[in-house]
């Protein structure tokens, strides 16, 4: 059941963005708590199309059923620069999500793995979110683009469903936890975007994008609980192809595809007050697979994901794409340096590193169900253990 709840999910959204011209190519739609988005492009000769934003799980039907999604419209109608496509684009989102914490009552971190599932489901909890979206795309060069976008954002922490007394909703230290009774928050963004990225079975080209992020406290992020920060992130991505068997029928379709897809990603958060929605994301942890997700969340923390990817023929049914079989050889190494968020705790200088393989069968280019198995091979987890696998639903990036 849970499966076929993906699958109806997968073919809705991507069908509607089928219907709405979607074209990503040459706009940036990167999401105040994601690297990118997705959104309706300017190619479509429509005054307002159809746009995707971020898309986040929750706690409900174990994690597997996307349960936040934001969706909004493209408007194509300014013109800034003469000859210069622009877009505004208008997004709103709200659902239930659920995260882990890897810290404890102070905001410190978490040493050693809980001993009892009591003492590991405090360290959980879900929180209803909504937020608003303002983005203005201006497109400046060839596959380059400014963008500067206003979001609203509120979230209000809860129980998660299994129930429990979690840390974030019984801590008195309002400090190291400045959204444990909700959040509202103004949030600014502001950056450049470069992509060239051909996507499909056989990726080829190069994403580049360069942003800060402001939420000072001065921008009323005092009127339910306290936002105060500020975030400078850039991230690179390059996909190398290296071989492929194409069709005989076809000069874009291919029986195998091998490619090298890297990413590097860097941020520097400051600040005294960070929500748990904008902690993630920058957390080393969320970068390195096999490393919990939330762990290692620090003020300086750098990636770099590099992947062999080898990719099968497309599936058809009726005339329409359905997806393909993929697998990737992985290793992923990460730095982190800098005070805890929201915390005078310090991380001395860490390096991780990790290795593995995952396989995935991709469905309507949104949706990966696989599994990933790996090793540490520098740093250590919460956990303690020196290999890792788990299923997945969406790649890592």
């Amino acid at each position: 059941m849970k499966r076929i709840l993906l699958l109806v999910t997968a073919f809705i959204l991507t069908a509607a963005a089928a219907a709405a011209d979607t074209d990503t190519a040459d706009t940036v739609a990167a999401d105040a708590n994601s690297e990118t988005g997705s959104g309706s492009g300017s190619g479509s000769g429509q005054l307002i199309s159809l746009a995707f934003g971020s898309i986040d799980i929750s706690d409900a039907f174990s994690g597997m059923f996307p349960s936040y999604v934001q969706l909004g419209i493209d408007y194509h109608g300014l013109e800034l620069i003469e000859g210069k496509p622009t877009i505004l684009r208008l997004l709103a989102g709200g659902a239930r999500t659920s995260y882990t914490l890897w810290t404890n009552d102070d905001g410190a971190p978490v040493e050693s793995y809980p001993t009892d599932e009591s003492a590991m489901d405090d360290l959980k909890f879900a929180f209803w979110r909504g937020d608003l979206q303002a983005r203005l795309i201006q497109e400046i060069l060839p596959h380059t683009a400014a963008y500067a976008q206003w979001s609203l954002v509120g979230a209000l922490p809860v129980e998660n469903i299994g129930g429990a007394s979690s840390t974030i909703l019984t801590t008195v230290n309002a400090a190291a936890y400045p959204d444990k009774d909700g959040m509202l928050a103004n949030v600014l963004r502001f950056g450049i975007s470069y992509d060239t990225t051909v996507k499909g079975t056989m990726r080829d080209g190069i994403f580049a994008d360069l942003s800060v992020t402001a939420a000072p406290g001065f921008l009323l992020n005092e009127l339910i609980g306290k936002t105060d920060f500020y975030q400078v992130n850039g991230t690179l991505k390059a996909f190398i192809p290296l071989y492929a068997v194409p069709m005989a029928a076809s000069e874009t379709k291919r029986w195998l595809s091998v490619y090298l897809a890297d990413r590097i990603q860097v941020d520097y958060t400051l600040g005294e007050a960070v929500p748990q929605i904008y902690q993630e994301y920058s957390s080393l942890g969320k970068k390195m697979r096999g490393f919990e997700s939330t762990s290692l969340g620090v003020a300086f923390t750098a990636v770099n994901n590099l992947e062999l990817r080898v990719s099968g023929p497309q599936f058809g049914l009726f005339g329409m794409q359905i997806g393909y079989p993929r697998v990737h050889l992985f290793a992923d190494a990460g730095f982190c340096s800098g005070d805890y968020f929201n915390n005078d705790t310090a991380e001395n200088s860490l390096f991780t590193a990790s290795f593995g393989a995952e396989a995935a069968l991709d469905l309507f280019d949104f949706l990966d169900i696989g599994y990933r198995y790996g090793f540490i091979a520098a740093g250590e987890t919460i956990r303690g253990e020196s290999s890792f696998g788990e299923l997945f639903f969406f790649l890592h990036w």
